[in-house]
């Protein structure tokens, strides 16, 4: 057991523990993959979970957009994070699950690197992606919490207020035996009561860039078979993602991620930098083609500048905890998912004394 783990629980053991002649009851705020993560890990264990997520859907940054208009009707993109990769044994049985359920499969293991002007392939580990688009995983997961009958999904549901009180974690105004956070940082910060959250509030103080991601849809596919370029020391570019070759149905279809710096400058209009992204993809794949079609999203909180140390974090009263891909010492999406599962199996052992 990690040593983050050691003195969560510690911490939890000597918090007061008023709520153990009634059943337990979560709320975990943020229905992302560390959010399902943590709350199919307190529904399975038959702890009462209440998962709340301000949008309309879930899986957080597990964004997708439907193509409805020719020439790819029907071409599901992911506008958020464009793969995930495998370490840890726990999260590669997940992933079996999904790949047996028909939502997850091996997409490539080779890549294209840019720098200099130079492109040169090669290869790595095996990037995982999904027929249905990411977010189909965040679904299924929102589905099997549903099934324990244990877990309540509260969509469109946008949290203001968490706090301490009474040996019990306030969300919002309702007593529960503990919160879960599994939001970015500065959004946890948003919503922590500073006089009842101290310690925890603490640890949450951390830096996060924002990113424009840019879908560029075009009649025929006018670029090397290589997936996935990451683009060394562009001012404009960080990486672009084959769409249709992750997706495997080969629509032409490629989505672009800007630097920090092009997001800054473009935050408050994102659709300005379209133009700019459009070039400088085409300049590094070749393509003297232009798009038909252009879908461009920012994300004010799309990755932080370093991960925070340990796995997850809990305040001093144990009742409210904070997971998420800020913890990511892994690859985004096994780190988050991983720092959910951890940051609630913690929790449950607490709740069990």
């Amino acid at each position: 057991m990690s040593d983050v783990v050691t003195d969560a629980l510690s911490l939890a053991r000597q918090a007061t523990s008023d709520d153990v002649s009634t059943p337990p009851h979560v709320a975990v705020v943020g229905v992302g993959i560390a959010g399902v993560s943590a709350a199919a890990v307190l529904a399975d264990a038959g702890v009462s979970v209440d998962v709340f997520d301000m949008g309309e859907n879930p899986g957080g940054r597990l964004a997708v957009r439907d193509l409805t208009d020719p020439p790819w009707p029907g071409h599901i993109v992911d506008v958020g994070a464009s793969h995930f990769t495998v370490t840890e044994p726990e999260f590669a049985e997940r992933v079996q699950m999904w790949q047996q359920q028909g939502l997850a499969h091996q997409w490539s293991d080779t890549f294209a690197v840019v720098e200099g002007g130079n492109t040169r392939v090669e290869t790595g580990r095996m990037r995982w992606s999904a027929a249905s688009g990411l977010r189909s995983l965040a679904r299924a997961e929102v589905s099997r919490i549903e099934q324990t009958g244990a877990g309540r999904i509260h969509l469109a549901h946008k949290v203001s207020s968490v706090a301490v009180a009474d040996g019990d974690a306030v969300v919002d105004g309702q007593r529960y035996s503990a919160a879960v956070l599994a939001c970015p940082q500065p959004q946890a910060l948003r919503i922590l009561d500073p006089e009842t959250t101290t310690a925890l509030r603490e640890q949450l103080q951390s830096e996060w860039n924002p990113v424009i991601s840019h879908t560029m849809v075009f009649t025929d596919r006018e670029w090397p078979d290589h997936g996935l370029w990451f683009i060394n020391g562009s001012p404009v570019l960080t990486s672009v993602a084959d769409d249709g070759a992750r997706r495997g149905d080969r629509a032409a279809v490629l989505v672009a991620h800007s630097t920090p710096d092009v997001a800054r400058a473009h935050f408050d209009a994102p659709e300005s930098a379209a133009d700019l992204l459009t070039a400088a993809t085409c300049e590094v794949l070749g393509i003297t083609a232009h798009p038909v079609a252009t879908i461009t999203k920012r994300w004010g909180l799309a990755n932080p500048a370093a991960a925070a140390s340990g796995e997850f974090a809990a305040d001093a009263s144990g009742r409210v905890w904070a997971c998420g891909d800020g913890w990511a010492q892994l690859a985004r999406i096994e780190g988050a998912w991983l720092s959910g599962r951890r940051a609630a199996q913690a929790l449950v052992a607490r709740l069990r004394g």
